[in-house]
């Protein structure tokens, strides 16, 4: 995943339209959570979002399609295909989903992909969380000098619900992306000394 990160164009923070970009992301993770995908596929979203938006000047009122197409994308890179939510699914998110033409859609996807030159693995955060996940607990660990043996699976649920807070935090702030997503997977998931 490292040489994948280091391949990416460096993200710029230049999108004319970051003013925004809290509404887009709090709207396509809603979106996200209301169609059951994963927080995986959500962080995929928003990193597409950002990249395509870095590099275009879209119209206000296309944004929002650009949201979807950004879930559509993720989802089919991330998700079991049962899982992929259909175009029909996709459209009924919009305030006017008759405005969603399933050729348009389609086209925007492919323009979408030709921007990322047809490769959309880009390594997230929650990428590396997952990958990390099982290193950073064991059951010998101690907590405030007490054994968590007994209590390890309420503190790794404790820990869990901790880092996803987190994540959900930094998918919120722009310049996040900046940080290398290793990084911030490394920092949620930092031990306290």
């Amino acid at each position: 995943m490292r040489n994948k990160e280091s391949q990416l164009s460096s993200y710029r923070g230049k999108s004319p339209q970051l003013n925004k970009r809290r509404l887009l992301v709090d709207w396509t993770c809603l979106s996200a959570e209301e169609i059951s995908l994963p927080k995986s596929s959500q962080h995929l979203a928003i990193v597409l979002l950002d990249r395509f938006m870095d590099s275009h000047d879209i119209a206000i009122e296309s944004l929002h399609f650009i949201c979807l197409a950004a879930l559509s994308l993720a989802a089919k890179f991330d998700c079991l295909e049962s899982k992929v939510p259909k175009l029909s699914h996709l459209v009924k998110l919009l305030d006017v989903p008759d405005s969603c033409k399933p050729a348009q859609f389609r086209q925007l996807e492919g323009m979408m992909m030709g921007h990322f030159k047809w490769n959309i693995f880009i390594p997230t955060a929650t990428h590396y969380v997952e990958l990390l996940r099982e290193q950073i607990l064991h059951p010998t660990d101690l907590l405030e000098g007490i054994s968590i043996y007994d209590d390890y699976h309420e503190v790794d649920d404790r820990l869990l619900a901790f880092v996803t807070y987190f994540l959900d935090i930094a998918v919120q702030v722009w310049n996040s992306k900046v940080f290398v997503a290793r990084l911030v997977a490394r920092c949620a998931h930092s031990k306290p000394t």
